[in-house]
């Protein structure tokens, strides 16, 4: 089978969300042209379970020296999880993935409260923190990230959005 262009698009979406991540593109890309060998095989894993599903969230951590890394990637319907304590490993990275749907509770918090009439600060809901529960994972799946857009203050965020659609995923 030869890569498709889906499977770059989803990878590139990925991107979208984790280019934010500090010091995340020192394992992410190599050049201009090519991801880096441990993303770019992760990307692989990544694209063949996600191509053909819209990527609706993506999520990194990257502990720097220590080459520690963590992505999950919430697609319509289907998380997939990735975590490494050594991205240089020579070990082909291996992915966890669970249904949107199979998701028991989540708990939520914000760093911003609501106010009164039409003002409010352009920062709410401010920080966001996630902690979701799936019965096929061990632990829950964490994700802090701020829920505003600083570049469009009225709309969303991408991580709000999510929070929108996984009270979505407990009713169904």
């Amino acid at each position: 089978m030869a890569q498709q262009p889906a499977h770059v698009e989803t990878i590139r979406a990925v991107d979208g969300f984790v280019k934010s991540v500090a010091d995340f593109d020192h394992v992410q890309t190599q050049g201009v042209n090519a991801w880096s060998g441990w993303y770019a095989k992760l990307g692989t894993s990544i694209a063949l379970i996600a191509a053909g599903d819209t990527v609706v969230y993506a999520h990194a951590i990257y502990r720097y020296p220590e080459t520690t890394a963590t992505l999950i990637v919430f697609t319509e319907k289907s998380v997939i999880i990735h975590s490494t304590d050594d991205v240089e490993a020579k070990t082909p990275p291996v992915v966890t993935v669970v249904a949107r749907n199979s998701l028991t509770n989540f708990t939520l918090s914000s760093s911003e409260g609501l106010t009164k009439g039409d003002a409010h600060p352009h920062t709410w809901p401010g920080r966001l923190e996630l902690s979701l529960t799936y019965p096929a994972l061990a632990d829950p799946i964490q994700v802090s990230a701020d829920g505003w857009t600083p570049e469009v203050s009225d709309e969303p965020s991408a991580l709000a959005k999510l929070v929108k659609s996984l009270g979505e995923d407990l009713a169904s």
